[in-house]
């Protein structure tokens, strides 16, 4: 029997028909055009910036731009984070990562601009589409890879979540959003230091308790929440506000995947509760062994399913909010 691959081919999946990300409310006096790109419409709004689709007409490719928020062009700091942003991601170069294609300013707000990416994010995606244990494997086991990418070169993401993830037509995934991304074990100020960074439902205990250790295992952890999410359709903390969320992640400990869903492989469930430890050094140690424990899981899947060509993937339920 010939080896099954599963390093290179694109993710499997069903054939689809996707909602497009719809048209967010667009910012107050949005321009027809930012330096030579035409603005098709706002497809994205966060803390710090609007994302704009786009048409370049010097290549006829649509294209997304990232912009500075008008409340915030009289930030010196915030105008320093985005521009720190758009360099972080200059040096990432990795097909699973929305890369930045070059940046700009346009009367004095400062822009960049990214490969577009006609899907859905993660979490939109899931809604839409059913899909197996095989795939969700294949969609964390190429972000772990992105991420170990961003770990070599000295970051940290510490915002991962499915909808920092877009899924594009073909079901191949892209980790985006660097706004609070950081050096490892960057030694954090006195003002930042009590800080804590990132989304509550998708943070390490480490995160909460003590920003100025988090390193690439924090991600490791918020991965195997995500992964968690994708196969059980709950997340594995929930609470009654913040304060109650953020408490469940240091004290709790979560429901056992297969108690949600028993038809998860048991294989499958060790991943996700070892990227979940509590304890940093009883984790993964880095996005790589997460993934060649994940490259692992998809040849026994892939193989299995040689073996039993008539049995189907486990499907995922759907997400619930």
């Amino acid at each position: 029997m010939a080896a099954a691959s599963v390093s290179s081919a694109r993710i499997e999946s069903k054939p689809i028909t996707l909602s497009r990300r719809k048209s967010q409310q667009t910012e107050n006096g949005a321009p027809d055009r930012i330096g030579r790109f035409q603005i098709i419409q706002q497809i994205g709004r966060g803390g710090m910036g609007v994302v704009f689709k786009a048409l370049d007409p010097e290549t006829g490719n649509m294209v997304a731009i990232k912009r500075l928020r008008r409340d915030r062009i009289n930030s010196k700091s915030a105008i320093s984070q985005f521009g720190e942003e758009a360099e972080r991601m200059f040096q990432f170069d990795h097909p699973n990562i929305l890369i930045v294609i070059e940046e700009g300013e346009e009367r004095g707000v400062p822009f960049y601009v990214m490969r577009y990416i006609d899907g859905a994010s993660l979490d939109e995606y899931v809604r839409e589409v059913q899909g197996g244990v095989e795939w969700i494997l294949g969609v964390i086991y190429k972000i772990s890879l992105a991420l170990e990418h961003i770990h070599e070169r000295g970051w940290i993401h510490r915002d991962v979540k499915p909808s920092n993830i877009l899924i594009d037509a073909e079901g191949e995934p892209y980790l985006t959003d660097f706004g609070i991304c950081r050096p490892i074990m960057q030694e954090l100020n006195d003002e930042e230091e009590d800080e804590t960074a990132g989304t509550p439902l998708y943070m390490a205990p480490e995160q909460i308790l003590a920003p100025n250790t988090v390193d690439q295992r924090s991600d490791v952890y918020v991965l195997g929440i995500v992964m968690y999410e994708l196969l059980t359709g709950v997340r594995p903390f929930r609470g009654q506000g913040t304060e109650d969320v953020l408490s469940r992640i240091l004290f709790w400990e979560p429901i056992s995947p297969r108690m949600l869903c028993p038809t998860i492989p048991a294989a499958v469930e060790k991943v996700i509760m070892k990227a979940m430890d509590k304890s940093p050094k009883n984790r993964y140690q880095s996005s790589a062994e997460m993934a060649q424990a994940l490259k692992s899981l998809m040849l026994r899947v892939a193989i299995n399913r040689r073996i039993h060509p008539h049995e189907t993937s486990t499907e995922i339920p759907a997400i619930n909010n």
